[in-house]
């Protein structure tokens, strides 16, 4: 189940996982193709990050950025702006071990620098719930 928590300027969600924190991070990271297939980067701070993705309407966009936090089996950041975007957001996955696997935090922040902020926090945040549920499931299948 994930936990929300939100503000203006950010989206919190909390999701306890099954599987442990180096199997949740090996899906996180080199292992994402199975839940998000369409984003490149390496698991190292300063490597770029690219991410190519269709909308409702089948309209094409390119989100480009940069990881800022690579911290094996707990914690990934990166920051990501997107076409049309005045400024990037920043997200990141904190991994915290728990009795059955592995509390997972994520945060993404700096909707209010967008002039559409507060229709992309909802986009996104449905986004992340959909994305979360698919990590959880490629994580448990690599167990």
């Amino acid at each position: 189940m994930v936990s929300t928590a939100t503000c203006p300027d950010q989206i919190t969600l909390s999701v306890t996982l099954s599987s442990t924190p180096e199997r949740v991070w090996h899906a996180l990271t080199t292992g994402r193709a199975r839940w998000w297939s369409n984003m490149r980067f390496e698991p190292h701070a300063g490597a770029v990050l690219h991410e190519t993705w269709v909308d409702h309407a089948g309209v094409t966009h390119e989100s480009s950025g940069t990881v800022t936090l690579a911290d094996p089996d707990r914690r990934l950041g990166f920051d990501w702006i997107d076409d049309g975007w005045e400024a990037p957001l920043t997200v990141e996955f904190v991994l915290t071990p728990a009795t059955h696997g592995t509390q997972l935090f994520l945060v993404e922040s700096g909707f209010s620098a967008l002039a559409d902020g507060a229709r992309l926090h909802g986009e996104h945040r449905d986004g992340w719930m959909e994305h979360l549920g698919r990590l959880e499931r490629a994580a448990a299948a690599a167990a």
